[in-house]
């Protein structure tokens, strides 16, 4: 396997100095990736790793030097975990996520599986960006899930289906997945229905040029925590895009969410399915223990939709809204 900069192949004989070096005598990476610390070459047995199915060397296009290793867990049918690291003196070069990107890639196409996993240890920021980068979305969070270094450690898991790789959950009836701009159309016709106008103008998109640039826009937006966070949301029967579920980071930290059924698919609970789906998802994967819901009073449907999800009323009364000041309802949800 290649990439722009790298070559993924076989472990060999001759990469035991390079491993030792890059992976089990480099303290930084065995902070955040699971291997015996090696304090001498000598102590290090790496016969069991030459010629390895399952774990590959990644190495430098230019030196033919191994940097780092990427493998397969153990296999579950159509299943398998995956995991990488490289030396921390290659770190903040884009090489894990070019690596990473490529093996997805290999185990899909070449190797037949419909779906991977891989997991970090809580706070390994790093590693969530490369999940993310690759399309993988967040799956679940396990607490004190096993010890390593003397600390029982937590990790979050995240996953990535062949075929649908940028989808976040699924619920009962609904898909939740990112934008793609193939669903530009449906985008702006959803955002044409008398409620957006009154309640959420500016997300009314006039034309599907408007709708475009919207979802580049949003487009840009995963893989961090900085912008809105904008998801498609879809049926399960027909894949028809319906609407979409947002988390919108508001101040101090703080994020709202916010979500729209097109008229025409109104009155059949698939917004608050969508947001009961969506909630406890994004607030683990953002790290908050509560998110905000802020709506127009005589908005009765949105407001029936907080409540059914769970959201505690903090105040209502007269407050800014889109820059005016509005009835409006402002409410709580908190991570339980």
């Amino acid at each position: 396997m290649e990439t722009e900069r790298l070559i993924i192949d076989e472990i060999l004989a001759s990469d035991k100095e390079a491993y030792f070096r890059n992976i089990s005598h480099d303290r930084k990476v065995l902070e955040t990736f699971m291997c015996p610390y090696t304090e001498t070459l000598d102590e290090l047995d790496f016969t069991k790793y030459v010629g390895s199915k399952l774990m590959k060397a990644i190495r430098l296009k230019t030196t033919g030097e191994m940097i780092g290793i990427i493998l397969r867990f153990d296999e579950t049918g159509e299943e398998t975990e995956i995991g990488y690291a490289i030396g921390s003196r290659y770190w903040k070069q884009g090489y894990t996520t070019e690596a990473a990107k490529r093996f997805i890639q290999y185990l899909f196409e070449e190797k037949g599986f419909q779906k991977l996993h891989a997991a970090f240890f809580v706070g390994n920021e790093a590693s969530r960006r490369v999940m993310e980068k690759c399309g993988m979305t967040y799956d679940r969070f396990s607490e004190k899930e096993l010890t390593y270094l003397g600390v029982e450690r937590d990790l979050i898991y995240y996953q990535i289906k062949k075929g649908r790789r940028n989808m976040l959950t699924e619920t009962e009836r609904l898909i939740i997945t990112e934008m793609t701009m193939d669903m530009a159309e449906a985008v702006h016709e959803n955002s044409l229905d008398e409620d957006t106008r009154k309640f959420v103008p500016d997300e009314v998109f006039e034309t599907l040029e408007d709708a475009k640039e919207t979802i580049e826009f949003l487009m840009e937006q995963y893989g961090s925590f900085e912008g809105p966070l904008v998801y498609a949301v879809l049926t399960k029967a027909d894949e028809r895009n319906i609407g979409y579920v947002q988390m919108v980071p508001i101040d101090d930290g703080k994020w709202e969410i916010g979500y729209h059924v097109g008229k025409q698919f109104t009155g059949n609970g698939y917004a608050t399915e969508a947001a009961l789906g969506f909630l406890p998802l994004m607030a683990n994967a953002i790290g908050i223990p509560e998110v905000y819901g802020i709506c127009l009073k005589d908005n009765v449907a949105s407001c029936r939709v907080l409540e059914k999800c769970g959201f505690e009323k903090l105040f209502d009364g007269v407050g800014e809204y889109q820059g005016e000041p509005r009835e409006i309802i402002k409410t709580v949800w908190r991570v339980k």
